[in-house]
Parts: structure tokens; sequence; C-alpha cells
């Protein structure tokens, strides 16, 4: 093990955004439903929506058509969803409180290590969720896939790996968060500690390649986590 990680002294705490910090998630899902009613299909089942969480939406945009047989401008489909998931999120944005507040946890047992948000989400959306989680100022780096271009989105490890680039940390002394098995492939490939924190859409899902999982309801403790991963 190393020597940072025998001493507890971890340098970084990454944290995805959507489903993790607030629960746009489940704004997600009905936008999906919304369109699928709008074109006449059968709404999507828990089951089905969670194979998309984590994923670009070009991606879930095709995989919904081929569930569904969809026929149309795929693009164009997509946009429609895009635009009522945004008309959603301005009645409200759930906050995911347990989380945020384990963000916090481990912001006071290790206040000199750098905190992030890596979220294939855009740059705006994520301040606009920071703004709403009142964490600006512990998350003071912010990742977005449209922060440069060549990144491939999660499930590939890029965001990662340039975030611990920005960081000049290693992956063996950091610990990252996602609600998403996309997420925890994308940590676990770019060699960073992972812990998933899934949800009511998401709590179905394989996480077995993460290093440890809290599910919905489980008592979230920054303390038992880093005992949990030294022991």
């Amino acid at each position: 093990m190393n020597i940072l990680r025998e001493n507890n002294q971890f340098q970084g705490f990454l944290w995805d955004v959507e489903g993790v910090l607030v629960d746009t998630e489940e704004i997600h899902f009905r936008s999906w439903q919304w369109l699928l009613e709008q074109t006449g299909s059968t709404p999507l089942t828990i089951e089905e929506y969670a194979s998309c969480v984590g994923s670009p939406s070009t991606v879930n945009m095709e995989r919904v058509a081929r569930l569904r047989n969809l026929s149309g401008n795929l693009d164009n489909l997509r946009r429609l969803r895009r635009d009522k998931f945004e008309e959603l999120c301005l009645e409200e944005i759930p906050v995911i409180e347990k989380n945020v507040e384990l963000v916090k946890q481990f912001n006071r047992m290790f206040p000199s290590a750098q905190f992030a948000t890596v979220s294939n989400a855009p740059r705006a959306f994520i301040e606009k969720y920071l703004k709403i989680t009142r964490l600006q100022e512990i998350l003071q780096l912010k990742v977005s896939f449209d922060d440069i271009q060549g990144l491939n989105k999660k499930p590939a490890p890029d965001l990662y790996l340039y975030t611990l680039g920005l960081m000049n940390i290693s992956q063996d002394s950091c610990i990252g968060f996602e609600d998403s098995q996309s997420g925890i492939v994308a940590l676990k490939t770019a060699g960073i500690t992972a812990i998933a924190l899934p949800n009511r859409l998401t709590a179905s899902l394989d996480f077995s390649l993460a290093d440890m999982v809290l599910k919905p309801g489980e008592k979230r403790d920054a303390g038992e986590i880093i005992k949990s991963l030294t022991k």
C-alpha cells in the first residue's frame, strides 16, 4: 500500500455531480419518459434507464431508439429531450443532502487535500449545481467534458486522468465517488479508488469493480470509509 494511504494522507477527492450531489437523474428519467410519450412509445423501465446513466447523450439516444424502435432524426429527438430536461430543471433540482454532507466531512478530515468535480455535464450545468449545493468553496476545481477537445466521456478514464494532471497528484492518493457503472469503470481504469454511491435509479447496476458500495439509505461516514479502505 502507498505510504500516503498507510498514513491516511489522501491528497485528492473527486466527485461526480449528477446523481451524486444533485438528483438530476430523476429529472433526466422524466425527460426521457416525456420524449417517449410524445413519440407514442411505451415508457422506459427503471432497469432500462439505469443502463443509460453516466453515458453520453448521443449513445443514450441511440440506445433508447433501439429499445423502442424510434424513427426520425435522432439528433432532433435528442435536442427535444435535452430541452425538456432544462425546462424541468427550472422547477427544482433536488440536492442529495447526505452526499453533500459527506463532501464536507472529508473536507474537515483532510483540509489540505484537493477537491474536484469531474463530470460529463457541460461546465454551465456544473456551476449551477454547485451553487445549489453551496459547495463552491470546497469543490474549487471543476472539470467538465467541454474543458478540452479530444477527451472522451466516461466510461473512458480521460476526464479523471486529465484531473489528476491538473492536481499534480498520483492515482493512489485519490478517492473518487460515482453513482453509475460507467463512472466506476472510468475511475478504476484511471487507477483511482472508487466509491459507488448509487441512487434509486442506479441501485440495480453492477458495481462489482467498486472498492466500496454505499447503497441508498445506507449510512455515509467519512471516517468509516477511510477506515475500511486502509485496514
